[in-house]
């Protein structure tokens, strides 16, 4: 529970006295909470359900492209992962539109590469995000070989991932593609956040791990900064030196030869098949008719001073 500060600078201008918080990590029950009038305001949605709600919804739901990226990281201490044919190859085996169609279905996009481009512009991308899934089978088929790793001689993975619905859904998903492109034996492994997160910063029993990034800001770097070598965030272990290199520059330069510098890094990244990026979220909400002031953003920021309960209706 939050209450308004009377010793803030702007305390008069906060129309809301007290805010309450509701942590779940299920979010059906969040959905039927809200349309039981439990919440005025949900974090998130179910997957799948963006249809069905904008139908029942129109008025409420507001889902709209988000400053954050989803993506599956490789340890790279892991022997068989060292191999990046092999990294490229399981990148290439798994549909990314079949994913956002079917799987998370909240308006998400298909990702080729780390930072989202929510004004439409492009920049770094794996070279073959333009190629057809027969084409991207077909590679992923002879660089698996070439690995040295046949059908009758699969690759064993362990795919990790913390508790939520949306995360399970994805995890079975990929586990079928790699088995039906690969013929890969995925073991799934779920786990509660607090441990998920200890075992993938200690690099020792992961192998392929679920991973995130929504921006603190808008900036390429955000997304980048976490994969220089020895970063406490580097759960991947990569480490480049030009990709270290051309994220100093881009540190201590502007304008165009900032740009240039972080789209550098950022494709040294992506080609390195250090991680699989598979889509950019969206942000997605239900937001009461009583609630006025919300506006989407792309880093997800609704200060609840900004908010206010709407006057009702004139009779």
């Amino acid at each position: 529970m939050l209450t308004r500060n009377p010793h803030y600078r702007n305390a008069a201008a906060v129309a809301i006295e007290r805010v309450r918080y509701h942590v779940t990590e299920d979010a059906s029950q969040e959905l039927k909470r809200y349309a039981a009038g439990e919440l005025h305001l949900t974090e998130s949605l179910p997957p799948g359900q963006a249809a069905r709600l904008r139908a029942q919804y129109p008025q409420e739901l507001v889902i709209a492209p988000a400053f954050a990226s989803f993506f599956l990281g490789f340890n790279l201490r892991h022997p068989a992962l060292r191999d990046q044919r092999l990294r490229e190859a399981l990148s290439l085996a798994i549909d990314r539109e079949i994913l956002v169609r079917y799987i998370t279905g909240n308006g998400e996009a298909a990702a080729y590469e780390i930072v989202p481009r929510v004004d439409g512009a492009r920049g770094a991308r794996l070279l073959w995000a333009g190629w057809t899934p027969q084409q991207r089978q077909a590679r992923a088929r002879e660089l698996y070989a070439t690995a040295g790793f046949q059908p009758e001689q699969p690759l064993q993975i362990e795919l990790r991932y913390n508790t939520s619905l949306v995360n399970r859904r994805l995890a079975l998903a990929i586990a079928v593609m790699w088995k039906d492109v690969l013929g890969v034996d995925t073991r799934l492994r779920n786990e509660d956040w607090k441990v998920f997160v200890q075992n993938r910063r200690a690099g020792v029993v992961t192998q392929v791990f679920r991973a995130g990034w929504f921006a603190d800001y808008a900036d390429p770097l955000n997304f980048l900064e976490p994969f220089v070598s020895a970063h406490a965030l580097n759960a991947t272990d990569f480490a480049d030196a030009d990709f270290d290199a051309a994220l100093a520059l881009a540190g201590r330069s502007s304008g165009p030869e900032r740009a240039r510098a972080l789209a550098s890094a950022e494709q040294a990244l992506i080609d390195a098949h250090a991680l699989i990026p598979l889509y950019h979220y969206t942000t997605k909400h239900l937001v009461s008719p009583a609630v006025c002031g919300y506006r989407a953003h792309p880093l997800d920021h609704h200060p609840s001073e900004f908010l206010r309960f709407c006057a009702p209706p004139a009779r």
